[in-house]
């Protein structure tokens, strides 16, 4: 397990790698994000790039991370397409060898576990159970992806408007991986 040094500090108190891995809500899980690389990632970081091959995976143990795209050109947008969380992964989705499909930025000082491709590999190999975990939230971000889209395409702006202000309000986290 990587270390961090006990004088390496974050956002006004000490981390200690041990607490923030023991509050991940999955077993398996903590047990991926010891064989990890903790890292403290500043806000603004982009930790994961758009456009780029993807070879680990990102295990966030405290802070938040905001994923999203950017249109390029002269006049680029931008595009948020999740806040994610303690006890959220990401990188998930260019496990496959394929470029990332999005970039990631920390939104305040956020620690991670970062775990490389061979290594999730490995560790499925011997936990298959967590390929399933790993699926789940794959699922779980296309159905979420889904009905953005068929809110968009068939919903006018009004009544997206209602319903978003409504799911704002009630905000329930989808992209926790089950225990």
């Amino acid at each position: 397990m990587n270390r961090l040094p006990s004088d390496h500090p974050t956002h006004h108190r000490f981390a200690d790698t041990d607490t923030l891995i023991g509050a991940l809500p999955n077993p398996r899980l903590r047990r991926l994000a010891l064989q990890g690389d903790v890292r403290l990632f500043h806000r603004h970081t982009v930790l994961l790039q758009e456009g780029v091959p993807g070879e680990e995976l990102v295990i966030i143990l405290e802070g938040r991370l905001r994923v999203f795209s950017t249109s390029g050109g002269a006049r680029p947008r931008e595009v948020t397409y999740g806040i994610c969380g303690p006890g959220d992964v990401v990188g998930e989705m260019s496990l496959d060898g394929d470029l990332r499909s999005a970039s990631v930025q920390a939104l305040h000082p956020s620690w991670c576990s970062v775990v490389p491709r061979i290594q999730l590999l490995d560790f499925i190999a011997q936990e298959p159970a967590f390929a399933l975990d790993l699926l789940a939230t794959v699922v779980a971000r296309a159905r979420l992806a889904t009905q953005t889209v068929r809110q968009v395409l068939f919903t006018d702006t009004y009544a997206r408007d209602r319903k978003s202000t409504r799911l704002n309000s009630s905000h329930t986290d989808i992209s926790r991986m089950p225990s």
